[in-house]
């Protein structure tokens, strides 16, 4: 009786893990927009004020839905930060005072993403 139970057990569990989804589809990045301002992705120069400024006007302007800071640098006028929104990556680029003062946020990405 007792090798039934181990055996109902493993089989079990075996078909729980059949249940998994395992696709590892992924989604596409949107590209940025050929010809515009830089997009900077992996580096980041700007300070932490700059940064959380031009998070928070982002989040403001979108439905705040998982926007990243995916990289930033200093510009002769500040910082410009670069950030992607929802599940495709929409790219965003904020033009900010290095102390975090008046920031300005900007849609990079192209009309031609499918």
């Amino acid at each position: 009786m007792a090798s039934f139970k181990i055996v109902a057990t493993v089989g079990a569990l075996a078909t729980l893990a059949a249940c998994v989804e395992t696709s590892g589809e992924t989604t596409a990045q949107m590209p940025v927009m050929p010809g515009g301002p830089t997009f900077t992705e992996g580096s980041f120069a700007a300070s932490d004020a700059a940064t959380k400024s031009c998070r928070d006007a982002l989040v403001a302007r979108t439905d705040g839905s998982s926007v990243r800071v995916v990289g930033s640098r200093q510009t002769e006028g500040g910082n410009a930060v670069s950030m992607r929104v929802g599940d495709n990556g929409a790219p965003w680029l904020c033009f900010v005072g290095a102390d975090g003062s008046n920031p300005s946020v900007e849609f990079q990405g192209s009309d031609s993403f499918q």
